[in-house]
């Protein structure tokens, strides 16, 4: 009985399943040309916006650097500073994103 339950919920799923792999596969478009520029405006505003205040911290750190005797890392780390680096992101590498989908 557990086995034809079973059948019948994963027949049931494979009909949406195949409507949406034929819209995908049709090459119809997902999305409105203006709603692909509404998000790629939005997300460089937050790449600006993350530019600017890594921009700020690394001016304002520079500073503060100048009298602290301590490594810098050890520094980040007892005070909870998150670097780009310590996530594995790269303010670059989504940069690059962004302008390569302008090139399309």
């Amino acid at each position: 009985m557990y086995l034809v339950t079973w059948l019948t919920w994963q027949c049931l799923q494979i009909g949406p399943l195949q409507q949406k792999l034929a819209k995908l596969q049709s090459g119809s478009v997902l999305i409105t040309k203006e709603e692909r520029e509404s998000v790629e405006k939005g997300l460089q505003k937050y790449l600006d916006a993350w530019a600017q205040r890594r921009r700020i911290f690394k001016n304002i750190w520079g500073d503060i650097s100048e009298n602290v005797d301590q490594n810098q890392k050890a520094v980040f780390e007892e005070m909870g500073v998150q670097t780009d680096e310590d996530l594995e992101v790269s303010h670059e590498a989504f940069s690059k994103l962004q302008m390569k989908r302008r090139r399309m």
